[in-house]
């Protein structure tokens, strides 16, 4: 009450001192000779209802306050920025969950118009527009109109204000954006080109001030990106791929292309790969040139794989990461019918993480799938003593790989020679075997 009576107190000093002002009863509205008050009675009218308004709204009696405002709305538009503050005070009171649907765009149209006069008379755009889009969405986001106006809005904001502008708006942004493109009101590019727009203004904003509220708003709109956005493998291909080799040189683009194309699987088509490849020549690490050559492999490439692999070797310092890059290799030389350069690859893997069954596995099948090379041994079926040795060791080394050599062992132990004809040849049971070929290694003769 104290300060409502300083505030009257002043008031009536201005009306005082505006009676000595020469000429100060002339009449002129401030919103006609673009003065802040106005001139004359006028001047005297805006001040009186500027104080009187000004005060009812600080104290949350806006019904009172608002013919007092209204005056000042239309007829001295310059004189504070506060006009428009309170004017969206006043009317966003007015809104009910339960207003009529005429009464609320009224409503609405009278709020806009008040952030549109806003900025034509103290600038501040990129603001206010978000301010403008966000109560759009607070009051009309169920319809699809009033959202792609509040996107336009919200849109107008960022581009101004950029990393200056509040985390509200750029929620509210994508927010809009992902419905839009849900409803068939913006295509696949668009709202692409909305999530990245989004995330790299948020990681300016993140750099400058690692806030955990916009980290955590950076998660959430992957998240939404991620859930709710294009999921097609042929839209987001069909949308990347032109712009490939303009934008080829861009290390972040390459990085978010394959970063959209992981999250959905779009791993098959050749563009992922041509991604990739693009990325191990600009920034080679261990882990793309282990992912490029299990690509090239898996693509019957072979030769180019090896080079991956031994890419990745020479890059990782870390000894256990070699040792997949080495059984990489290894699978590369039995895909490629070279057993010998496959054991060599199987065994040095071994030699940096012996307790792993999956290199003794490999060596296994190599020798159980020799019976074409080795035909000419006096014991051709000798090979499957020495790959079951090696599904053996597979077992008693690692348990992960117990149940895939059990079922070769029961597969290949049917193989084995057969004992008259090994008692032939002067083989009896227990003995030790050499089994040549390009195998040469020693084992017991079981049947």
């Amino acid at each position: 009450m104290r300060m409502r009576k300083l505030h009257l107190s002043v008031y009536r000093f201005l009306l005082l001192a505006l009676m000595f002002i020469p000429g100060a009863l002339s009449a002129q509205k401030g919103v006609e000779d673009g003065s802040k008050y106005g001139h004359g009675e006028d001047s005297v009218r805006c001040i009186r209802a500027l104080t009187i308004s000004h005060e009812f709204a600080k104290d949350r009696e806006y019904e009172t306050a608002l013919p007092h405002w209204k005056i000042i709305f239309d007829e001295c538009p310059l004189a504070t920025k506060n006009i428009y503050i309170d004017g969206v005070k006043i009317y966003k009171d007015k809104i009910r969950d339960d207003s009529p649907e005429e009464e609320l765009n009224r409503l609405m149209d009278t709020l806009m118009l008040i952030y549109d006069r806003r900025i034509q008379y103290f600038g501040e755009k990129g603001n206010v527009r978000g301010r403008q889009g966000i109560d759009l969405l607070r009051y009309g986001r169920d319809k699809i109109e009033i959202v792609e106006k509040a996107y336009g809005y919200l849109k107008e904001s960022l581009e101004l204000d950029k990393h200056n502008t509040r985390d509200a708006v750029v929620a509210s942004f994508f927010s809009s954006s992902i419905v839009l493109f849900n409803s068939d009101r913006l295509d696949v590019g668009a709202v692409i080109d909305d999530y990245i727009f989004v995330s790299d203004l948020l990681d300016a904003m993140i750099e400058n001030d690692p806030d955990p509220e916009l980290v955590k708003l950076r998660h959430s709109t992957d998240e939404n990106f991620d859930q709710q956005g294009p999921t097609s493998c042929e839209e987001l291909i069909n949308y990347f791929e032109p712009q490939f080799e303009e934008k080829k040189s861009d290390g972040k683009y390459l990085e978010l292309v394959v970063e959209m194309l992981e999250s959905r699987d779009c791993k098959e088509d050749g563009f992922y790969y041509a991604i990739l490849t693009e990325m191990g020549k600009q920034k080679p690490t261990p882990q793309l040139a282990e992912r490029l050559g299990i690509m090239s492999a898996e693509k019957g490439n072979y030769e180019l794989a090896i080079t991956y692999f031994e890419n990745a070797i020479e890059m990782d310092s870390i000894e256990d990461n070699k040792a997949d890059y080495t059984f990489g290799i290894a699978k590369c030389y039995k895909a490629m019918n070279n057993r010998p350069n496959a054991r060599i690859y199987a065994r040095k893997a071994l030699s940096i993480r012996p307790a792993w069954g999956e290199p003794y596995l490999l060596i296994g099948e190599l020798y159980a799938e020799s019976q074409d090379v080795c035909n000419s041994l006096s014991l051709p079926n000798s090979i499957y003593w020495v790959a079951v040795d090696m599904f053996e060791k597979a077992r008693s080394v690692d348990p992960t790989a117990e149940e895939r050599a059990r079922n070769y062992i029961s597969n290949y132990s049917r193989f084995y020679p057969d004992e008259d004809k090994a008692f032939f040849v002067g083989v009896n049971k227990g003995d030790t075997y050499n089994v040549g070929c390009w195998i040469n290694e020693n084992t017991k003769a079981r049947f």
